[in-house]
């Protein structure tokens, strides 16, 4: 049937473009234009009309040979059917449909299925348009996103060093890794190994946010089939999951902190399971830092809290010896370790802190804190302008979850409490999990305890620890696995205590309400991706392109500003910088070559192949009469004297 038609329109066709091609032709144009009287009617629009009528006649002369073609065909359609049913009643007899129905059982099912639910989401909120890879314009907006982005543009016009990590033009003349620009270290090397065959403009950072979606979805649906052993509702429970609000929050801010499939996979590894072998364990806490490393430095001590926890709960059901336990924990270690070294994180010695630990601290408020977030919570106040970084709101349809579980599964089950205490077995599994809450929730409320607008206590911290506590200052992000935990316990014990059709549909409900909650602020958070945004250079004298033509370096005397459009520039003209915006930075090391330029200036050994970039008024009016100076685009730009 859809044969014939199809060879019908084959006909209609070259008539179709042979008419529309004589009404556009510009002889006809022509004729029509000295021929009509009426002078109001344009021929471009009679040929366009025509074309549109001829348009219409294709696809209802299609339409009506299809419904001919049906009346013809029906009763073989008909007995078609009927042998159709036949044969799939003589599947399900053979038990082909059984093995169909156990496939959709299974967790690579779950993880698939999920994993696009994830990615239909992540396309719903930021749309396509990201996903290009050469459309650049709206990763330069200034931030963070700039500086991941174009801290993978300085990478890729690097050499290739060693450390594998390192680049030579960032700060140049030192190294720097590109662990320090957040330009998720992984996908940099890898698309930096493929840069031959890239395009000049190229981004990753739309095609991580879409994976990093699918695994959410992905992972968490997998986790919760673990814990209840149910598919349906192990899908419902992954979209809570999906609908992760520090995800959300995250996500092309801090773009790899949106990673937190890696914190979900922690999680399925902890639960108690069959024993692995020892090299089996080793090599998957190996390549958790592996991934934590490649993606983020902040997952990294996340990960080891989750490894130290569950080696401790071997420990305790004596399934491994202290022995092989500490060679599967150190030599997990020695692969971060490696990780680290090969990245560059070592290299630069870095500051390890830009601020004071605890004013990014969580708050202890923060699991019901919606900050703005919310459509049924109202916001709460928050002790310090940096809290943001400890935000966990569950989202109100997880509360309520969690509410639920507690009455239904704690409270009637209260006489259940002291048998499960007295469970050695039982409780060797639950207490190496609750202290590893504990972890979580000390490290993530820093030693200044806070609930909304008010510090509760400070608790004295010896100088060492205090210090390498403060490496990772934005200790609020600790919050995150306690999140996922709590969101794990409150559905398995709901799960259980509501059985298996009540707690799918009391979660579909809830799930209703949670998207309800946060969707205004999906939206407002996914507005900006989904239009077309074109980026203007704050350099907008082409005396910037004559410069860098001939030179090499750019080379900042004092602070750097418009950051961003000179990194353009220099990947533009593949020069160098000696100073830029990063996360983790030697600024003595900095500051000090700086004042050695400005002395080398001085002594009359100006640069070449450099331009100076001086905002301080008073080193300008030093290097008068030393450098060439030009004002242009309110800064100071000079060159040696030419002679």
């Amino acid at each position: 049937m859809f044969g014939l038609a199809g060879c019908l329109l084959l006909f209609i066709e070259p008539v179709f473009n042979s008419a529309t091609a004589f009404f556009n032709n510009p002889d006809f144009i022509h004729f029509v234009e000295t021929k009509i009287v009426h002078k109001t009617l344009n021929p471009q629009n009679i040929a366009r009309h025509i074309e549109d009528y001829l348009n219409g006649a294709v696809v209802i002369t299609f339409f009506i040979c299809v419904v001919v073609l049906t009346r013809i065909l029906k009763r073989r359609i008909t007995a078609a059917a009927k042998a159709g049913r036949i044969f799939f009643g003589e599947l399900v007899k053979t038990g082909a449909a059984l093995k169909i129905r156990a496939a959709a059982g299974t967790r690579l099912f779950v993880f698939l299925f999920c994993g696009a639910g994830g990615a239909v989401f992540f396309i719903n909120v930021f749309g396509t348009l990201i996903l290009d890879f050469t459309y650049t314009d709206w990763l330069m907006g200034g931030g963070d996103l700039s500086q991941h982005y174009l801290g993978w543009r300085m990478f890729r016009n690097s050499a290739w060093n060693f450390p594998f990590g390192l680049m030579d033009n960032i700060v140049h003349p030192f190294k720097e890794s590109v662990i320090y620009t957040d330009s998720i270290p992984l996908f940099a090397v890898l698309f930096k190994l493929a840069s031959a065959v890239l395009p000049v403009n190229f981004q990753y950072f739309g095609l991580f946010g879409l994976l990093i979606y699918f695994l959410q979805g992905a992972v968490s649906a997998v986790l919760v089939k673990r814990l209840t052993g149910d598919t349906l509702y192990s899908i419902i429970a992954s979209a809570f999951f999906v609908l992760s609000t520090t995800m959300m929050q995250r996500i092309y801010g801090h773009t790899a902190l949106a990673a937190h499939f890696i914190l979900l996979l922690c999680v399925y590894v902890c639960l108690p399971q069959k024993p692995r072998g020892l090299w089996r364990e080793t090599l998957i806490w190996s390549g958790l830092f592996f991934l934590t490393v490649g993606l983020h430095l902040y997952f990294t001590p996340m990960v080891f809290i989750f490894m130290a926890f569950y080696f401790f709960r071997l420990y305790l059901e004596k399934t491994r010896t202290l022995a092989r336990l500490l060679v599967s924990a150190l030599s997990a270690l020695a692969v971060m370790a490696a990780a680290m070294f090969l990245f560059g994180a070592f290299y630069s010695r870095a500051g390890a802190s830009a601020g004071g630990l605890g004013s990014s601290s969580a708050n202890l408020n923060t699991l019901f804190n919606p900050a703005g977030t919310s459509a049924v919570l109202k916001d709460l106040n928050l002790a310090t302008d940096y809290q943001y970084e400890g935000f966990g709101y569950l989202g109100a349809g997880v509360l309520l979850a969690a509410f639920f579980a507690v009455v239904y599964y704690g409270l009637m089950n209260t006489k259940q409490i002291a048998p499960f205490i007295k469970n050695g077995r039982a409780r060797n599994k639950t207490l190496p999990a609750v202290l590893c809450v504990l972890a979580f929730v000390l490290f993530a409320v820093s030693p200044e305890v806070t609930f909304n607008s008010k510090t509760l206590f400070v608790y004295y911290v010896p100088s060492v620890i205090h210090k390498i506590w403060s490496v990772f200052r934005s200790t609020g992000r600790f919050i995150w696995p306690v999140m996922y935990i709590i969101m794990c316990v409150a559905f398995a014990a709901l799960f259980r205590a509501a059985g298996r059709k009540k707690a799918a549909a009391l979660l579909s409900f809830l799930l209703l309400f949670q998207y309800y909650d946060l969707n205004s602020w999906f939206k407002t958070k996914g507005a900006y991706f989904k239009a077309p945004v074109i980026w203007r250079t704050e350099l907008k004298s082409p005396e910037w392109d004559v410069f860098a033509r001939d030179c090499k370096h750019i080379i900042f005397l004092s602070d750097y500003s418009k950051i961003y459009s000179f990194l353009d520039l220099a990947v533009k003209y593949n020069l160098t910088v000696n100073d830029a915006y990063l996360a983790r930075k030697n600024s003595g090391q900095i500051e000090a070559y700086k004042q050695e330029e400005l002395e080398r200036i001085l002594n009359g050994e100006a640069r070449d192949d450099a331009v100076y970039i001086i905002n301080d008024d008073e080193r300008a009016s030093l290097l008068k009469g030393r450098l060439s100076l030009f004002l242009i685009d309110g800064l100071i730009a000079g060159e040696r004297r030419r002679k």
